[in-house]
């Protein structure tokens, strides 16, 4: 066996990490204030990847500027999806309806989007696709992977200092923290479940933009990053938002590794016993908590 790889895989497995922080922080965000795990988060990515495609392929428009329309197109959906979907069924007092209800909005959006845009694999053609950095002997970074991660670096860090420093990042974590308290001080709960939701979408159209240029996708492509999110939260530890970071950069790495030795098939398995490994020595995660920490 090679071990002169290992650098290379650990070095691509954090990039690609970054990138499945940013796609998990959306479902961290929405299970930590609002108590619902949104199964249908992948797909608003999917819809951010064929959104962001359009764009380019219409305008001729640099792909990684496409987040100009993709942050709030996606961010009003998820408004929109709340408001009218989520929101009242929330309200009934029914913990597992907006579970059902997610799983619903799944399949809806996958089968809209192969009835208006056919199944096919799509996938852009771009300047950045074969762009590398060589940053060591042994090390060669793909450019959109590492653009990627950077992007991602700057929205968390971003996403950091709003929680942590405006009124509304505050108001989140209080939600979050202390649901039943929070009306005692003033906080309109629901609109600041609005505000959860267009910031996961938000989020989702984000990873989009910065996943379009390297990677292909199809309508059914929602369900691999809504289980890589899953695998994400479930490792750093549900409702914890630097759990998520923690447990996406561990998944990439382990993942990347594996890759380079291993069928892709085997390679998923083995994430998967990682993941049930850390499970049966800590069920709650590697960082339990029941509110989204910043």
């Amino acid at each position: 066996m090679d071990f002169s790889l290992i650098p290379q895989g650990i070095v691509s497995g954090l990039l690609l990490g970054c990138i499945y922080a940013l796609v998990a922080t959306g479902l961290t965000m929405i299970f930590g204030v609002m108590r619902v795990l949104n199964l249908a988060h992948g797909e608003f990515v999917m819809l951010g990847m064929y959104l962001a495609y359009g764009i380019v392929v219409a305008t001729g428009m640099d792909p990684y500027l496409s987040w100009v329309v993709t942050i709030p197109a996606l961010g009003l959906l998820g408004a929109a999806v709340y408001a009218g979907l989520v929101g009242p069924v929330l309200r009934r007092g029914d913990e597992n309806s907006p579970i059902v209800l997610t799983v619903g909005l799944l399949l809806v959006l996958q089968n809209l989007v192969v009835f208006f845009l056919t199944g096919n694999v799509r996938g852009l053609s771009s300047a950045y696709q074969f762009m590398s950095i060589k940053l060591a002997p042994i090390v060669i970074v793909s450019v959109p992977l590492l653009i990627g991660a950077i992007g991602s670096v700057v929205a968390t860090v971003l996403l950091f200092l709003f929680l942590r420093r405006t009124e509304m990042g505050l108001a989140l974590r209080a939600v979050a923290a202390r649901p039943g308290s929070a009306p005692l001080v003033g906080i309109n709960v629901q609109h600041v479940f609005i505000v959860a939701f267009s910031i996961s979408s938000g989020c989702a159209g984000l990873a989009a933009t910065l996943l379009v240029p390297a990677y292909p996708f199809s309508p059914i492509t929602g369900g691999q990053y809504t289980l890589t999110a899953l695998l994400v939260v479930i490792l750093g530890g549900l409702g914890n938002y630097a759990g998520a970071l923690v447990g996406a950069l561990i998944l990439g790495v382990t993942q990347s590794v594996a890759v380079l030795y291993l069928s892709d098939g085997v390679a998923s398995s083995v994430v998967l016993c990682m993941v049930i490994a850390v499970l049966l020595l800590r069920p709650q995660g590697l960082f339990s908590t029941g509110a989204v920490r910043a």
